[in-house]
């Protein structure tokens, strides 16, 4: 699902509780006053985790097709 303009981002699974016959009422709310690409430092730390990670397994930028699948092979039989 996608977030509407306000920053909200819906979740599907209160909408299916009154089906199950649960009531469902919010008890509080949290609004995001700034805007912009808050998540970035998270996502440039972990994106640096991954590569990293991939980098000591043997798997860089540069490999083809053939040396990126030896190199996932060569992973698997550690």
């Amino acid at each position: 699902m996608r977030a509407d303009r306000s920053g909200l981002v819906p979740d599907p699974h209160p909408r299916l509780r009154p089906e199950l016959g649960h009531d469902v009422h919010p008890i509080e709310a949290y609004l995001r006053r700034e805007t912009g690409a808050y998540l970035d430092p998270w996502h440039d730390r972990l994106k640096t985790a991954y590569v990293d990670t991939l980098a000591a397994l043997g798997v860089t930028a540069d490999l083809t097709d053939a040396d990126f699948l030896t190199a996932m092979e060569h992973h698997k039989s550690r």
